[in-house]
């Protein structure tokens, strides 16, 4: 028995090393993608004293939106703690919150263990199968396409994203946030009139727009 304990010791150590390294690779994935987001916010600012909603249709919300869909990025696997089911729980209740005001609610799905959870109580979507389990960028412009897509198209008029929002190494906090329209306030910093002089843009502040807004959506779903 004593020989068995000693073994089931070392494995336990083994598996706590690993899990250790994978924790501070996803710690610096985390962190990259941050603060490149930051950044990209920070040119976004750059380029007008006040970025208007009819800047770009991202940025443009519907007087009375009826239609929305809503993306739960969940994990793949369970005994996690209440890493799942606390996100569930907040999504269900941001859905029975939302009910009176939206007329048809959607709901797409990043990890089995949200599309699992809800797939018999809303209309699915999507579901992104594996793409929980090694977070890749292609994998991120894909939904980001694809939401982006629906919302120009008219099948939606508001798209949120639920998610868990890492406040340490093992606490977190679910949140149900509005990915599309983006809310102007979350763009950063913008320069004060005093300032707007000392920028040259290349090409033109609409084109730069155009351009980026898209992409911090990209990125945001990538996070």
């Amino acid at each position: 028995k004593l020989a068995r304990l000693k073994n089931t010791h070392k494995m336990t150590k083994t598996m706590k090393m690993v899990s250790a390294t994978k924790l501070r690779k996803a710690q610096k994935a985390q962190k990259d993608a941050g603060t490149f987001e930051e950044k990209l916010n920070g040119i976004v600012g750059r380029l007008g004293v006040e970025v208007s909603p009819d800047d770009h249709p991202f940025l443009n919300p519907k007087k009375a939106p009826g239609k929305a869909l809503v993306v739960v990025f969940t994990s793949d696997k369970g005994l996690c703690g209440g890493f799942n089911s606390n996100l569930n729980r907040k999504t269900a209740e941001w859905l029975l919150n939302n009910a009176s005001r939206l007329k048809q609610i959607e709901m797409s799905f990043s990890g089995r263990r949200g599309w699992v959870f809800f797939k018999n109580k809303f209309t699915v979507n999507k579901h992104y199968e594996g793409v929980a389990i090694k977070p890749q960028f292609t994998d991120a412009l894909r939904i980001g396409n694809d939401l982006q897509t629906a919302f120009l198209d008219g099948q939606f008029d508001e798209i949120h994203v639920a998610y868990n929002q890492i406040t340490g190494v093992l606490t977190h906090k679910p949140v149900v946030e509005k990915l599309i329209p983006m809310d102007t306030g979350m763009l950063g910093s913008n320069p004060k009139q005093t300032e707007m002089g000392m920028w040259i843009f290349q090409p033109d502040r609409q084109e730069l727009l155009l351009a980026n807004i898209p992409r911090l959506i990209n990125l945001r779903i990538y996070s």
